[in-house]
């Protein structure tokens, strides 16, 4: 399985599993013109929203064995607004650390906008851990940039977080 790049090869599960290491929110750099958003205008303040993970590119299956190729990642969210997230690890009385979250799934529903405006979605990313997370937002779209080639590991994770 390929990782998806752009809209075109979204699928809900295609990041199930993935570690999710870190989250920014910046701007698009101008001299980027792939992460340019159409609605790009000399004073308009156009968000992106990135993930930093470790992005699963395929399930190797042999006997009853499975390992994975893994590869960190930038999943990057174009023209994101209306974000929202509820992620609770719980009250351990001080007994659990914390751990990265991993996606369950991400959906996307089509959200009515003016004639001439391109597409915006409502995307609703679920987490497998921590139980019932969840991070929403709308956004255009998303692009998927691969870091490194995907390595063959044991566990769903590419590289040692020293080395992120």
């Amino acid at each position: 399985m390929a990782a998806p790049e752009t809209d075109s090869d979204y699928d809900p599960y295609i990041w199930h599993d993935d570690t999710i290491y870190g989250m920014r929110f910046h701007k698009p750099d101008l001299a980027a013109p792939d992460m340019t958003s159409p609605n790009l205008c000399a004073d308009d303040w156009v968000s992106l929203f990135t993930l930093d993970i470790d992005h699963i590119v395929a399930w190797v299956c042999a006997g009853e064995n499975v390992r994975f190729r893994v590869a960190p990642a930038d999943l990057i969210f174009r023209d994101v607004c209306d974000l929202e997230m509820a992620v609770d690890w719980g009250d351990s009385n001080g007994q659990i650390g914390l751990h990265e979250p991993s996606i369950d799934h991400i959906a996307r529903e089509p959200v009515a906008v003016p004639d001439g405006r391109p597409p915006l979605f409502q995307w609703r990313i679920a987490l497998n851990h921590p139980a019932d997370g969840t991070i929403g937002f709308r956004a255009r779209g998303f692009d998927l940039k691969l870091r490194r080639a995907p390595v063959l590991r044991d566990e769903q994770r590419s590289i040692r977080t020293a080395e992120r």
